[in-house]
């Protein structure tokens, strides 16, 4: 083969090779920024479902405090009344668990 097919042929691949790569980063450079979006959005949807899912719970979870209240379930009702509102019974006192902080003035060395 003489010199100057193989120059020319040597040329072409570059020619092409550089050509693809003009090709491969004008393509990159519009469906990157379009395939980012799309992974954001999926995220996204994934997020919503399982925020939906949760709702849902809590909206059954409601829906059987509902019917609990409407049938007048009276272990139901009380337990809402003390957790909610604080109601006690007459002849009940308050007792309170809370522990007392220690400030520097109240502690003593023994």
């Amino acid at each position: 083969m003489p010199v100057g097919l193989l120059k020319r042929n040597l040329f072409k691949v570059i020619g092409f090779g550089i050509l693809a790569s003009i090709v491969v980063g004008v393509l990159a450079s519009i469906y990157l920024p379009e395939y980012t979006r799309i992974q954001e959005l999926q995220k996204r949807k994934l997020d919503l479902k399982n925020e939906i899912l949760q709702l849902k719970r809590q909206v059954s979870d409601l829906t059987h405090k509902n019917k609990l209240v409407k049938e007048k379930d009276a272990y139901f009702l009380e337990k809402i009344a003390r957790e909610h509102l604080g109601v006690i019974r007459e002849d009940e006192a308050i007792v309170d668990f809370t522990p007392l902080e220690k400030s520097a003035g109240n502690v003593t060395n023994r």
